[in-house]
C-alpha cells in the first residue's frame, strides 16, 4: 500500500496514515450473540469504505493498518469498536441494543415507551430474577430498583421480603398492590422467575391513581411470558445447591456459663460460704469438668447444610394466528432440621390467537400448589429454646433419652417429638382477553375485555404432641407445646375464590406532530369464601392422628362464610404528546367499596402529571456543547390515591356468638351457666362509625431522565413529597376505657412522607470484554403530623411529630468505673446504681432517672430508610458473569431478652460476647456487670444496647459458560449454558451480633441462608 494517505477517526481523535509508513496486516475472527454464531454482522475499519461482512458461521477475515479501530455492526445490535493493536484474531461476542427510551413499559391498563412516560415507575427484568438461587423471587426485588424499601427478614424455606414501595404511608400500612397479568393477586412471589416476562413498580400517584382506594402502598405489576412467533422453543433449567446460615450466634461455653453465673450471683449478694446460699452456685470440680464437657446446642439442633433444588421447563412458539407458551416448574428446600420442608408446583400457560384481522384473545391458565411441613412446634421457639438451654446439659441422658434440663425445653426433641405442621397451599387462576379493532368507525379505536377467577384453597393439619424429657434415674417430666400439657389435632380449611371483570374502550392514534390516546373503562371485583375448621384435645394415644381418633371432650367446631373484597370501579386515562417533546397524562379512578357505608361508599382518585423533553427542543440539538446528551426528559407529577384496608362493616353494629371466657376483657369475665352448661351470649363488636371514609395520600414527585454518550450513560432521579390524611385510627388514648364499647376507627390522624431516589447506569466495552454497571440507592423518611394524643401525656410517650418507626429509650453515659462516680451520681429508678452499671442521662433536670428521661433515641427502627444496590454484569467471550450487591442503611436495632439480659429466668445461657463484662480488673469492658436475669437499672432500652443495623452484603454472584462453537448443536439450533451462582456470599456491618438484614435483636429469628448452586440452561 503506497503514495496513498488515509483518515481513520473515531468520535474524539483523527489519525492520519500516509505513504509508506502504514503496514497491513489480515486480522481473522469469529462473531457471536448470546443465541449463537451471527451471519451479516459488518466489520469495518473506522473512518474509511474498507468493510467485510461475516459468513454463515459468523467468521471474517479483513487486512488493515495496525493502529487502527475496527467496528462492528449489525441491526439490533449496539455496535462495537476495537482497536487492533496489531492483534491477529479478534472475536466479538454481539449484545443486542437497547435502547431505554424504546422500552415498552407495562403500567396501568396499558402500557407505553419509556421516552413518552411522565410517572416514577422503575421495572426489572424476568432474566434478572433468575440470576440468583431463591424459593421465593421477592427476595430477589430487594435492591434492585430505586423505591423500593425492603429486607428479607427470615430464612425460613419458602419466606419472601417484606417489601414496602418508598417507605411507610400510613399507620394502616397496607403494602403494595399486586397484579399479575393485569389481574389483582395476593402475592407474587411464589411464581416462578422462569415464567415472568417483567416487574413493574409503579410509585408516584401519576402512575397508582388508576387503582385508586387500593394504591396507597404503590403498585406491582407482574408481567408473564407470552409465545413468540417461531419454531417451538423448549427451554430446561435446573439447579441444585446447598444452603447454610450466614451467621450463627455464639453462645458462652458450658465453663463460661458456670464460672460467670457464680459471679452474677455474688454481684446480687450472695455468699458460696453461706449453706442457705451454696447451691446456687457451681464449685471448682463442677467448673473443671466444664472446660471438657459443654454443649453446642446450636450444633446439635440444627443441620450444617440444607438443600435447595429448582427445576423448569419451557416450550415457546408459534404462528401469526396462533402464539403460545408454557412453563411448569418444581422447588424443593429443605430446612435446619430433618422435619422441615418446603416444596412447590407451578404450571402456566399462555395463548395468543388472531381470530380475524381486527380480534385477538388470549387465555391464561396458572396453578400452583406449596406444601410445607414442619415440626409441630413454630421455629421460632425451638430457635429460642436453642438460644436459652444450659450448656451445662447434655442432649441425651445416659440411658439415650431425651435429656431433662432443669425445666428447660430440650430444643433437640423439640424438631422431632412435638408432631407435626402441614400446610397445602394451592392456586388455580384463569384468565381470557380480547382486543377487537374497531376501523370500521374510526382508526385507532378498539374495546378490549378481562374475564378472570382465580381459586385459592389452603388446608393446615397441626398434630401437638407433648413430649417427655427423663432424668438420668429414669423419672419422666411432660413438656408442653404451644402451652398445651395433652395431645391436640387442628384441621382447617380455608376456601377463597375472586372474579374480576373490566371492559374498556380505547382510543390511540398519532396525528400529525400530536400524538393521542384515552382509555375508558369499567371494573368490578368479588372475592369471597369460607373457613372451616375442627379441634380436638380428647387423644388417648398418638398413634392415630385423624379427628375420629379422639374422644367426645375438649372438642371445637367452627365455620364461617367471608366476604374478602367487593368494588365497582370506572377508571379514565388521557394520555398527549407533541412532537415527542411536551408530553401530558391526566387519570381519575372512582372507587366504590364495601367497606364503607352508601353515603360513603364513592371516591375520586385523580391525577396529572407532564412531561418535557428538553433534548427534542431546536435549540438544544443545535448546541455543540451539548451533543453527548441523547436524552433529557424533566418530569412532575401530582395525584391522590386511597387507603380502606381496615375491617369491614365498622359502620355496622355487630355482634357475635360467644360461648365461654369473653375474649380480650380482664378482669376475666364468663357469661352465666345454667345446669352446669355454660350458654351462648350475644357479644357487641365496634362501636359503629357512620362517617368512616378512605384514607387519601396526596403525591407530589419531581422527576429528571437522562441518557448520554450514545446512550450508554443512563441518569434517573425523582424526589417525592406525601402526605397522608384522614388516617384511620380507633381514639384509644384519648377516650376513657370505661366507654365500654370497642371503639371505631376514625378518619383524623395525619402523617407526611418524603423521598429521593436516584440510579446511574453505564455500559461499555475493553476490547471484547463488555460490561455494565448499575447503582441506585432509596431514601424515605416520614413524621405523624396529627394524633390522638391525651392531655399531659408525657413526651417519650406522644408520638406527634416522629416518624412512625421512631425509637424511645434512654440516653446512656457509660458504665460507673468507680463508687465515688456512684456516690456523686444520682438515682437511677429509686435506688442507687452500683460500680459496672449503666449509667443514664437525666434528660428531664429532675435530679432522679425515671422513666420521664426517656427520648427518641432513633428515628428508623423497622424497614431502613435508605436501601441501595450495585448491580455489575460482564461478557468475554463465552464467559458471563453478573454480580449484585445490596445494602441498607439509617437503621436502628434494639437488643433484648438473652441479648441483652444474663441468665434471663434465671437459667438461661447468655450471647458469649457478654462475656467482656465489667469488673475492676476489666473496667474497659463493654459490657454491665451481670446479674441473674433483669436488672432493673441495666435491662432497659437504651443507646448502650442500640446497634447500627446498617450493611453491604454481595446478594448475588452468577457466574456461567455458553457452548456456542460446537457443531452439532449449531446443527440442531441448541444451546447449552451450565453456571455457578450464589447468595448472601459476603456481608460488612457494623453489627456484630446477629445478621443484620434479619432486623432482630434477640437472635432468635431463622437465620438468612448462603447458598452456592450449580445448573445448566438447555435449548433446543
Amino acid at each position: 500500500m503506497t503514495n496513498m494517505a488515509m483518515d481513520y477517526r473515531s468520535e474524539k481523535l483523527i489519525y492520519r496514515f500516509s505513504g509508506n509508513s502504514v503496514q497491513e496486516i489480515t486480522i481473522h475472527g469469529n462473531v457471536t450473540s448470546k443465541n449463537g454464531n451471527l451471519q451479516g454482522v459488518t466489520v469495518s475499519v473506522e473512518g474509511t469504505s474498507r468493510s467485510t461482512t461475516t459468513d454463515s458461521d459468523g467468521n471474517y477475515t479483513i487486512s488493515v493498518p495496525k493502529d487502527v479501530f475496527l467496528v462492528f455492526s449489525s441491526m439490533g445490535y449496539s455496535r462495537q469498536r476495537i482497536a487492533v493493536n496489531n492483534l491477529r484474531t479478534i472475536n466479538v461476542i454481539m449484545v443486542e441494543e437497547i435502547n431505554a427510551l424504546d422500552e415498552v413499559v407495562v403500567k396501568g391498563y396499558t402500557s407505553q415507551k419509556r421516552a413518552s412516560l411522565t410517572s416514577s415507575i422503575a421495572t426489572v427484568s424476568g432474566e434478572d430474577l433468575q440470576k440468583g438461587p431463591t424459593s421465593n423471587i421477592s427476595n430477589a426485588l430487594v435492591g434492585r430498583v430505586t423505591g423500593v424499601l425492603a429486607t428479607t427478614q427470615s430464612g425460613r424455606p419458602g419466606t419472601g421480603a417484606w417489601i414496602q414501595i418508598r417507605g411507610r404511608s400510613s399507620v394502616n400500612e397496607p403494602g403494595p398492590l399486586i397484579l399479575v397479568d393485569g389481574v389483582v393477586r395476593d402475592d407474587f412471589g411464589n411464581i416462578d422467575a422462569n415464567e415472568i416476562a417483567s416487574i413493574s413498580i409503579l410509585k408516584d400517584a401519576s402512575a397508582t391513581a388508576v387503582y385508586g382506594a387500593r394504591a396507597v402502598g404503590g403498585v406491582i405489576l407482574v408481567t408473564t411470558k407470552r409465545g413468540q412467533v417461531g419454531k417451538p422453543t423448549i427451554t430446561y433449567t435446573g439447579s441444585q445447591g446447598v444452603e447454610e446460615p450466614t451467621k450463627y450466634p455464639n453462645m458462652m461455653n458450658a465453663y463460661q456459663y458456670g464460672s460467670i453465673r457464680n459471679q452474677a450471683q455474688l454481684n446480687g449478694g450472695f455468699d458460696p460460704s453461706n449453706p442457705s446460699h451454696v447451691s446456687r452456685f457451681f464449685t471448682q470440680e463442677q467448673l473443671e469438668n466444664f472446660k471438657t464437657n459443654s454443649t453446642d446446642w446450636f450444633k446439635e439442633t440444627f443441620k450444617e447444610n440444607s438443600m435447595l433444588a429448582q427445576h423448569n421447563i419451557s416450550v415457546n412458539g408459534g404462528s401469526e394466528a396462533v402464539r403460545y407458551f408454557a412453563s411448569l416448574g418444581y422447588v424443593n428446600q429443605t430446612g435446619m432440621w430433618d422435619q422441615y420442608n418446603f416444596n412447590r408446583y407451578n404450571f402456566r400457560t399462555n395463548v395468543d390467537a388472531r381470530i380475524s384481522n381486527t380480534l385477538n384473545v388470549g387465555i391464561s391458565v396458572d396453578a400452583r400448589r406449596a406444601n410445607t411441613d414442619a415440626a409441630g412446634l413454630d421455629a421460632y421457639p425451638i430457635f429460642m429454646h436453642a438460644i436459652q438451654a444450659a450448656p451445662i446439659y447434655s442432649v441425651h441422658n445416659a440411658s439415650g433419652a431425651f435429656n431433662y434440663i432443669n425445666g428447660q425445653a430440650n430444643p433437640v426433641a423439640e424438631t422431632s417429638q412435638t408432631g407435626y405442621d402441614r400446610n397445602r397451599n394451592e392456586t388455580f387462576g384463569a384468565t381470557l382477553n380480547f382486543d377487537q379493532q374497531l376501523p370500521f368507525i374510526t382508526r385507532g379505536l378498539s374495546v378490549k375485555g378481562t374475564a378472570s377467577f382465580i381459586r385459592n384453597s389452603v388446608f393446615q393439619k397441626v398434630f401437638n404432641t407433648p413430649y417427655f424429657l427423663y432424668k438420668d434415674n429414669g423419672e419422666a417430666s411432660l413438656m408442653t407445646v404451644n402451652n398445651l400439657n395433652k395431645t391436640q389435632l387442628s384441621q382447617n380449611i380455608t376456601d377463597g375464590s375472586q372474579v374480576t371483570l373490566n371492559a374498556s374502550l380505547n382510543y390511540g392514534r398519532e396525528l400529525g406532530k400530536h400524538n393521542v390516546s384515552a382509555i375508558v373503562l369499567y371494573e368490578q371485583l368479588e372475592s369471597k369464601g369460607f373457613l372451616m375448621g375442627g379441634l380436638k384435645r380428647d387423644f388417648v394415644s398418638t398413634i392415630k392422628d385423624e379427628l375420629n381418633a379422639s374422644g367426645p371432650l375438649e372438642q371445637q367446631l367452627s365455620g364461617v362464610s367471608t366476604l374478602g373484597d367487593a368494588r365497582r370501579s370506572v377508571v379514565g386515562i388521557f394520555n398527549y404528546g407533541y412532537h415527542d417533546r411536551y408530553l401530558l397524562e391526566a387519570s381519575a379512578r372512582y372507587d366504590g367499596s364495601y367497606r364503607f357505608n352508601a353515603a360513603n361508599r364513592w371516591g375520586l382518585f385523580p391525577a396529572v402529571s407532564a412531561g418535557w423533553r428538553l433534548s427534542e427542543e431546536s435549540f438544544f440539538k443545535n448546541t455543540e456543547a451539548l451533543d453527548f446528551i441523547d436524552n433529557l426528559k424533566l418530569r412532575a407529577s401530582w395525584g391522590k390515591t386511597g387507603n380502606d384496608k381496615i375491617s369491614s362493616f365498622q359502620f355496622l353494629d355487630s355482634y357475635t356468638y360467644m360461648q365461654g371466657k369473653y375474649p380480650g376483657i380482664w378482669p376475666d369475665f364468663f357469661p352465666p351457666v345454667i345446669e352446669n352448661e355454660s350458654q351462648i351470649n350475644l357479644v357487641s363488636g365496634v362501636f359503629p362509625n357512620y362517617n368512616l371514609t378512605w384514607e387519601k395520600l396526596i403525591t407530589t414527585n419531581i422527576g429528571l431522565d437522562a441518557t448520554l454518550l450514545n446512550n450508554n450513560l443512563t441518569l434517573e432521579a425523582d424526589y417525592f413529597f406525601r402526605t397522608t390524611s384522614d388516617m384511620l385510627r380507633p381514639r384509644i388514648l384519648s377516650v376513657p376505657a370505661t366507654f365500654g364499647r370497642k371503639l371505631p376507627d376514625e378518619n383524623y390522624a395525619e402523617m407526611k412522607s418524603r423521598g429521593i431516589e436516584a440510579a446511574l447506569s453505564y455500559r461499555g466495552n475493553v476490547s471484547s470484554l463488555l460490561y455494565t454497571v448499575r447503582v441506585n440507592a432509596s431514601y424515605a423518611t416520614n413524621k405523624l403530623t396529627k394524633l390522638d394524643v391525651p392531655e399531659g401525656v408525657a413526651d417519650y410517650q406522644n408520638s406527634l411529630g416522629r416518624p412512625l418507626d421512631a425509637m424511645v429509650g434512654y440516653l446512656a453515659m457509660g458504665l460507673f468505673q468507680s463508687a465515688d462516680e456512684v456516690d456523686n451520681w444520682i438515682t437511677q429508678f429509686g435506688a442507687k446504681p452500683t460500680v459496672g452499671d449503666i449509667k443514664y442521662a437525666d434528660v428531664s433536670g429532675d435530679g432522679e432517672v425515671t422513666e420521664a428521661d426517656q427520648l427518641q433515641i432513633s428515628d428508623n427502627a423497622g424497614v431502613p430508610q435508605v436501601i441501595y444496590g450495585l448491580t455489575a454484569s460482564f461478557r468475554w467471550k463465552n464467559f458471563d458473569a453478573d454480580l449484585f450487591f445490596q445494602g441498607a442503611a439509617k437503621r436502628s436495632i434494639m437488643l433484648g431478652e438473652e441479648a441483652m439480659v444474663f441468665f434471663r429466668a434465671e437459667v438461661n445461657n447468655s450471647f458469649a460476647y457478654l462475656s467482656d463484662y465489667w469488673t475492676p480488673e476489666n473496667t474497659d469492658a463493654k459490657y454491665p456487670r451481670p446479674t441473674i436475669d433483669y436488672s432493673n437499672n441495666n435491662s432497659r432500652g437504651s443507646t448502650f444496647w442500640m446497634r447500627d443495623g446498617s450493611y453491604l452484603r454481595l446478594k448475588t454472584v452468577n457466574i456461567g459458560y455458553s457452548f456456542n462453537n460446537i457443531e452439532w448443536m449449531k446443527a440442531h439450533n441448541t444451546k447449552l449454558r451450565v453456571f455457578a451462582s450464589g447468595t448472601n456470599l459476603l456481608t460488612w456491618t457494623p453489627f456484630d451480633e446477629f445478621d443484620p438484614e434479619l432486623g432482630d435483636g434477640t437472635g432468635r429469628s431463622y437465620p438468612q441462608q448462603r447458598n452456592i448452586t450449580l445448573g445448566i440452561n438447555l435449548s433446543f
